[in-house]
């Protein structure tokens, strides 16, 4: 199945060019982790069956020259 939407990465990187106009210097993608088994036993370096799910954490940064940093949260329509 295709769709003509932009990739999430795209999409990402549009937004950070609209908001702080120009493009990221870089963008990284987390995603979510589930435990299926044994979250507890991994530390104790026991067995343990994690796996990725989505939603994930996208992140786009670049350098400033003022020493700020500022974070927004699109999904959450806060900074």
């Amino acid at each position: 199945m295709s769709t003509n939407q932009p990739s999430k990465q795209a999409q990402v990187q549009h937004i950070f060019h609209e908001l702080v106009g120009r493009d990221p210097s870089v963008i990284v993608r987390a995603p979510g982790v589930v435990q299926l088994l044994g979250g507890e036993l991994e530390a104790s370096e026991g067995w343990a069956l994690a796996g990725a799910i989505e939603p994930a954490i996208w992140l786009a940064a670049a350098p400033t020259t003022n020493n700020r940093v500022t974070v927004r949260a699109l999904n959450l329509g806060e900074t």
